[in-house]
């Protein structure tokens, strides 16, 4: 039992005194659902190590990453540098989630913040992670990293499009007359400006909040950004990091 209780401290004492750490064995930490589909949504350990050390090489001491999921990049980048790393994400349940394995690994500097990329106050960091933030939709809905965030209620709520949300768990189904809001008149409807997914919008938000950033401000970016690349950046080095192709983009925020 006592064994069973420090081996995520070990992984974090291993990360510091450089040792290799399998993705297989890091990924136990977000438990069996989140570690089956870690492959496909998750920094692998090599990449997070090596982005860690070139946005901290040029003096940040705050590091953020925007679209942090369970927070794996931030966990390896606190246990293996000196600099503080919070993992901005949206979803409560993943939010949670990296929390926990902080707690567990011991992880002080390692920090996760739910929010908006809207919103949320960016100025205080130096550098920037990113990887893919907006191909999630993308892959089969079992494949999501959460499609229905966990919750004690038994009333629960979830938004999403009838087109993309997993129905496979559900046992019944009611539907009353979803369709003839539009037929009433516009003061009669539910909600007049319903919310949209605009994977385009979305790409030109992350894409302004970067530029936004001063002279000197570091970017990585593996597997791309789904768009075009961060205006008034530099390429300071592209990286190949598997046989795949996948690249760890490096870039630096251009003075004046």
């Amino acid at each position: 039992m006592a064994r069973d209780a420090g081996w995520e401290r070990a992984i974090a004492a291993g990360l510091a005194a450089g040792q290799a750490v399998a993705d297989t064995r890091f990924d136990r930490l977000f438990g069996p659902e989140l570690q089956r589909r870690a492959w496909l949504h998750f920094t692998p350990v090599a990449v997070a190590l090596r982005a860690a050390a070139w946005l901290t090489e040029g003096g940040a001491a705050e590091v953020a990453d925007l679209g942090a999921g369970a927070g794996k990049f931030c966990l390896v980048g606190a246990a293996a540098t000196a600099a503080r790393f919070t993992g901005i994400e949206r979803r409560p349940g993943l939010v949670q989630v990296a929390r926990d394995a902080a707690r567990r690994m011991g992880l002080d500097r390692a920090q996760f913040v739910e929010g908006d990329l809207r919103t949320v106050p960016l100025r205080r960091y130096q550098a920037f992670y990113v990887y893919d933030p907006f191909s999630e939709p993308e892959a089969e809905p079992d494949e999501w990293l959460d499609p229905c965030p966990p919750t004690t209620d038994r009333a629960q709520f979830v938004e999403g499009d009838l087109r993309t949300v997993p129905l496979r768990r559900y046992q019944a189904f009611y539907v009353y007359d979803p369709f003839s809001e539009p037929e009433a008149e516009p003061d009669e409807w539910l909600d007049p400006c319903p919310p949209t997914t605009d994977r385009a919008a979305d790409v030109a938000l992350l894409l302004a909040r970067l530029g936004e950033a001063p002279p000197g401000t570091r970017a990585a970016i593996f597997c791309g950004l789904g768009g075009p690349t961060p205006p008034g950046y530099r390429l300071d080095a592209a990286l190949p990091m598997n046989d795949r192709g996948d690249t760890l983009e490096c870039w630096v925020r251009r003075g004046g």
